[in-house]
């Protein structure tokens, strides 16, 4: 049987999971809760605590804090994925 609107397939989950996520009065969009998860943060988080987690995981996941090992580094682009998603959002 194919599913063709997603109800029963993993994207389906997404859609009951960020159903009724709020911020400020205002419903957040998949990527921004997805950026709140990157950042392990919770939906509510001020725009401090944003910056200090993005700074911390930023410092975790560079090259030169990680003796130029690049493992990491998909990582790090994901950080500032989430990172510009919340900021072109206003939330910082």
């Amino acid at each position: 049987m194919d599913d063709a609107f997603g109800i029963f397939g993993k994207d389906a989950k997404i859609q009951t999971e960020t159903r009724g996520q709020h911020r400020e009065g205002k419903r957040l969009t998949k990527l921004q809760v997805n950026a709140f998860d990157t950042l392990a943060l919770p939906y509510a988080a001020s725009s401090s605590e944003i910056r200090r987690r993005y700074a911390e995981l930023l410092r975790r996941f560079h090259p030169d804090s990680n003796g130029g090992d690049r493992s990491a580094e998909e990582q790090l682009t994901e950080v500032v994925k989430a990172h510009q998603i919340l900021k072109k959002a206003q939330f910082l």
